[in-house]
């Protein structure tokens, strides 16, 4: 399992990367793989609220329905997503919160 948690990891690492414009330990760390195994929510949350300042109502109202949707997985590590739920669920949460980068860009 380890080996695919840390390629979730990593895309979400690239996607939050992009958001700031930064490197793996930019953002004080938070677009950082290993920080994104054990806290993914925060880390996309961290991501969203750059655009959430700045956005117009329906498209802050697709952020709050995204961190609505999976706020259950604030305080879970990507492990514990995937043995509880499967790797199915961790891949819908990263593809919604690309999906949802791509809209807000």
């Amino acid at each position: 399992m380890s080996m695919k948690v840390d390629d979730f990891a990593v895309e979400v690492e690239f996607l939050v990367g992009n958001v700031f414009h930064c490197g793996r330990f930019g953002f004080g760390g938070v677009a950082d793989a290993d920080f994104i195994k054990k806290r993914m929510y925060t880390a996309m949350a961290c991501a969203l609220a750059s655009y959430y300042r700045v956005a117009d109502f329906l498209k802050q109202q697709a952020i709050e329905e995204f961190l609505d949707k999976y706020n259950y997985y604030s305080d879970k590590r990507m492990e514990e997503i995937i043995e509880k739920k499967g790797e199915c669920e961790v891949e819908t949460i990263i593809k919604d919160f690309r999906e949802l980068i791509l809209e807000l860009s």
